[in-house]
């Protein structure tokens, strides 16, 4: 399962890299500060799940996900 990680706080990207390493069946594709990032890596690749952070600068995660949707 392809996955990817959207935040904007750097301790908390460790973290969930670090989580989702430990999971065999998930693949991480990318692991992005800015939701511009992630547009396009999703734009890009395929992604099954997303780790995304609700409240970050530049847009919120519920308008990142309207704009890919």
């Amino acid at each position: 399962m392809k996955c990817i990680i959207i935040d904007d706080d750097a301790a908390s990207r460790s973290v969930l890299k670090q989580l989702v390493q430990q999971v065999n069946y998930l693949e991480l594709v990318a692991v992005c500060s800015k939701p511009s990032e992630a547009i396009n890596t999703i734009k890009k690749e395929q992604i099954d799940l997303a780790f995304l952070d609700i409240e970050m600068p530049e847009m919120t995660g519920m308008e990142l996900l309207k704009s890919v949707a």
